[in-house]
């Protein structure tokens, strides 16, 4: 239809519409525009009449604009409502609803094409995200895979915004660490870099949404301060302005960022602000999902595990009786190969008879109706109808659970077949025994395996204060403490597993009396004909009576031997050896109350000639080394040291001669800790100080003093408490006051400590053997005794020991060798922790065997060894301490301990590590040995 106007009074029409209205000529020239049009593009009326598309538009845009001018005036048809776009100078897309339209003069000529824009950007830019949004919904809902789904909400953002590189990252789980979740476009590089990178108010564009929980706009990288320490990085990826938006959880807690990247200096657009908004709201919904997704895989499999490795049987039964899931110990119970065969089957499978089927329902049926968990016992048939007994607990299942178990019962079935024909047994027999049982005085009971009370006789009644009918189907946990309930079915236990009869002695207490009474206690596994164990027989006879005696006269035996055997025993070695223990007063001269009479080997004199001549220390020692010496001994009273180690130094021989000697000494103190005499023992070392096995001497000898020094220390306190013990119990005798009671208390811990004496003087016995030969050892048994011998340096380094051991290694080749190796390895740890200022000191100690090899890995956390020492420092006199500290023989001592004499191997590294959730660094030593070694 032809439309005539005035074109004058159109002008002044098209002025009035909000619409992008404008005339073009035959030629494609802007004649008519109105202010709307111009507004758009931004320009002047005079900038753009008798213009054409090319001048205002891109060449692509023009040319689909022009295009369409001339098929509309060629065809003669008007265009109605054609959806367009347009890009703008700032690349933002406006989309357009076009009309046009030949326009005619009054004179029915044609003039040109009369078009009008309706500008629909709004309504298209919300249809677009409307798209994007259903799309990843569903694709949200189908897929699992995080990562892809990530991929799919950048891919469409992308597409969304040309030009433009997207990426999201996820915080991990200490909130405060991005970590990559998908950026295909960006640059393999990039990601790497700032994968973990540390949230915080002014890092990037991520780093400070993530943490101020915000968006956050940044148009110039280059000059914005969150990104100054990373433009080399953004530099190299040509990366120049960078929008950011938090990705917020349904309750409100950040899960990481959605962040657009441009290759220029942008702002966003409020179409590509709402994009931002809504790609991260899908990325919001999709990690949730993932977490949830997660979570349900993580319960389904712990469920799973627990139903199917149960010890009992477990069936769920749908409303009609049908068995719809079953676990393997159920098929087992009853006597079928798979679960398959049980699926689908009706409990009335396996009652007896219908009667049976019908009497289990009507009497069970209320307590289900209730809603109430159960036990029952009943009989049933296996698949070969074998008649079975069963213990049974039912439970109504929730409605939360899965349809095809809503309002079924879940049911757990124990076989109990074995105990109730013993219950049968037992019962058949109780008349006759109840006789024999009653008139026996000593306590008799039977415990099933599961330590429930089968039978018990009238003594054993009054025991637990109670009736026979009472103490059966009971445990020990129902009369008696946990301790001591505890202690009774340790010992059930061991029966069962012992060969023949197990006899304890017990103290226990009657509940009437409180009487206490030691029960000699014989307790025997119960077999069936086939040999299984079904129960512990026990017989408790008192023998307190005889025990008083015998105790009192055995302590007293084993106090007085102990005490005179291990001071001998310790004397002895010194006596027979070519050390020398002396004991000289804490004054000027030193005046020597005891010595060794290995003193003939040492100095020519003998014991009785230095005792009766009152010889004083200090006559012995060389002039030149006098005042040395002195000084070592001020040195360790002003520090207050427990013990202490002399340089070596030179003494004079009956005859004249000098010889060189190493001295250890120990400072004895009175009850005020003041320092009244030194115990130190001397040791000639004139040949080794011409000999290079002068090494290997020097280390033993000085592992010897930190034992006596671990002795003096270790000894001290149970020394005091014997002595304090022994008093008290005097005091008490001659009083009257002594009770039973006390004494045997008194003796059991003179008794203790009497043993842990012992125990010092063996582990020190078998350190200082002189015999050096090959044996079969625990290496976790040996790495203890070291522990031991070096107990004392520990505990004044405030060390922290941490073993991971593998206590079934046996080694075959120089035990003494490796404890003195241990020695040298504890004491470098020692002394590099001396030289640093760490709070918590840590010694770790693993042993394990690896293809056929024996691995011994020991670190500590001292920070290491200098790297300019490390490649040498099995070599002699490597030291980092100061040359008055050290003599750099210890590591060299050490190796040729490992490689030489025990043919293994060691090496030595710095090594960083995390644990207890920190980071520390040490050397690690590890040794190798052949599986069976030498």
């Amino acid at each position: 239809m032809k439309t005539k106007h005035d074109l004058k009074e159109l002008h002044n029409f098209i002025e009035l519409m909000s619409d992008l209205v404008f005339i073009k000529n035959f030629k494609g020239q802007y004649t008519h525009i109105n202010k709307a049009f111009l507004t758009f593009i931004n320009k002047s009326r005079e900038d753009v009449l008798f213009k054409t598309d090319y001048d205002l538009f891109n060449k692509e845009d023009a040319s689909r604009f022009r295009k369409i001018d001339l098929e509309i005036l060629e065809n003669k048809i008007d265009l109605e409502n054609m959806e367009e776009q347009i890009v703008k100078d700032d690349n933002g897309i406006s989309y357009f609803n076009i009309s046009k339209q030949i326009l005619y003069d009054l004179e029915d000529n044609e003039v040109g094409l009369f078009c009008v824009a309706r500008n629909i950007t709004i309504r298209k830019e919300y249809e677009l995200i409307y798209e994007d949004n259903k799309s990843l919904l569903e694709y949200i809902a189908i897929e699992n895979d995080l990562e892809k789904i990530l991929t799919k909400i950048i891919s469409l953002a992308e597409e969304r915004n040309e030009d433009t590189k997207c990426s999201i990252l996820l915080l991990d789980k200490s909130k405060k660490h991005l970590l990559k979740g998908a950026a295909p476009s960006l640059p393999d590089f990039y990601n790497e870099a700032i994968n973990g990178v540390e949230i915080g108010e002014k890092i990037g564009s991520c780093g400070s949404a993530a943490y101020k929980k915000q968006r956050v706009i940044i148009e110039n990288i280059d000059t914005h301060e969150n990104w100054q320490p990373y433009l080399e990085l953004t530099r190299k990826a040509n990366l120049h302005a960078c929008w950011s938006e938090p990705i917020i959880s349904s309750n409100n807690e950040v899960l990481g960022t959605f962040a657009i990247y441009n290759s220029i200096y942008k702002a966003p657009s409020e179409f590509e602000l709402k994009l931002i908004s809504s790609y991260s709201n899908m990325a919001s919904i999709a990690i949730e999902k993932d977490n949830v997704y997660k979570k349900v895989l993580e319960n389904e499999y712990q469920l799973s595990q627990l139903f199917n490795n149960t010890q009992s049987g477990l069936i769920y039964i749908n409303n009609r009786r049908k068995i719809i899931k079953a676990n393997k110990r159920f098929a087992e119970i009853f006597g079928y190969k798979s679960v398959d065969e049980i699926i689908g089957r009706k409990t009335s499978d396996f009652h007896i008879s219908k009667s049976s089927n019908s009497n289990f329902k009507k009497q069970f049926a209320l307590h289900l109706k209730d809603n109430e968990l159960f036990n029952i016992e009943y009989k049933f048939k296996k698949k070969d109808g074998t008649i079975i007994w069963c213990e049974l607990s039912g439970k109504v299942l929730d409605k939360t659970l899965p349809i095809e178990l809503t309002n079924g019962v879940l049911w757990t079935i124990n076989d109990i077949s074995l105990r109730k024909s013993y219950e049968i047994k037992l019962r058949d027999s109780e008349l006759l025994n109840k006789n024999i049982l009653e008139t026996i005085p000593d306590m008799i009971w039977l415990k099933d395996t599961n330590g429930k009370y089968l039978m018990c006789n009238h003594e054993f009644e009054k025991f637990f204060g109670a009736k026979k009918e009472d103490i059966i189907n009971k445990t020990d946990y129902e009369f008696k403490d946990k301790k001591t309930s505890d202690e009774f079915r340790l010992n059930d236990k061991l029966a069962m597993k012992a060969s023949g009869s197990l006899i304890n002695e017990e103290w226990v207490s009657y509940p009437s009396s409180k009487q206490q009474v030691l029960l000699d206690t014989t307790k025997k596994a119960m077999h069936d004909h086939n040999g299984k164990i079904i129960g512990v027989l026990g017989i408790g006879h008192d023998v307190t009576k005889r025990k008083e005696q015998l105790d009192k006269l055995e302590e007293l035996n084993k106090l007085a031997k102990s005490l005179t055997d291990s001071q001998a025993n310790l004397l002895s070695l010194f006596d027979k050896g070519d050390s020398v223990l002396f004991e000289w007063k804490n004054n000027s001269d030193w005046d020597i109350e005891y010595i060794s009479t290995s003193i003939y080997k040492l100095l020519g004199y003998k014991k009785e000639e230095v005792l009766q001549n009152h010889f004083i220390y200090s006559k012995f020692i060389h002039k030149d080394d006098i005042k040395k010496v002195r000084e070592e001994v001020k040195n360790a009273l002003s520090n207050n040291l427990d013990y202490f180690k002399h340089e070596p130094y030179r003494i004079f021989h009956k005859n004249g001669d000098i010889k060189w000697v190493l001295d250890y000494t120990v400072m004895k103190k009175d009850e005020n800790e003041k320092v009244t005499h030194f115990i130190g023992y001397i040791t000639d070392i004139t040949e080794q100080k011409k000999q290079q096995d002068i090494i290997f001497q020097q280390t033993k000898l000085a592992s010897m003093g930190e034992m006596i020094g671990n002795i003096a220390h270790q000894w001290r306190q149970p020394l005091s408490i014997i002595s304090s013990i022994a008093t008290a119990s005097k005091i008490e005798k001659e009083l009257d006051i002594l009770s039973n009671e006390d004494f045997y208390k008194h003796m059991e811990i003179i008794n203790k400590n009497t043993q842990y004496l012992s125990e010092t003087i063996d582990n020190f016995r078998q350190f200082i053997k002189a015999n050096r030969e090959i044996s079969d050892f625990n290496l976790t048994n040996t790495i203890k005794s070291f522990l031991n011998v070096v107990h004392s340096s520990i505990i004044k380094s405030d060390l922290k020991v941490v073993l991971d051991l593998d206590d079934n290694i046996i080694m075959q080749n120089y035990q003494n060798d490796i404890i003195q190796a241990f020695i040298n390895i504890i004491n470098n740890s020692i002394d590099a922790f001396e030289q640093s200022s760490k709070d918590e000191k840590y010694f770790f100690i693993t042993s394990r065997k690896e293809d056929e090899k024996i691995l011994i890995k020991i670190k500590d956390n001292a920070g290491g060894i200098d790297e300019k020492l490390i490649k040498k420092v099995f070599e002699p006199y490597t030291t980092s301490k100061y040359q008055s500290l050290g003599t750099g023989l210890g590591l060299n001592i050490t190796y040729n301990f490992i490689v030489e004499g025990m043919k293994g191997k060691i090496v030595v590294e710095n090594s960083n590590y995390i644990y207890k959730d920190k980071k520390y660094k040490g050397c690690e030593f590890t040794i190798t040995f052949d599986s069976y070694s030498r």
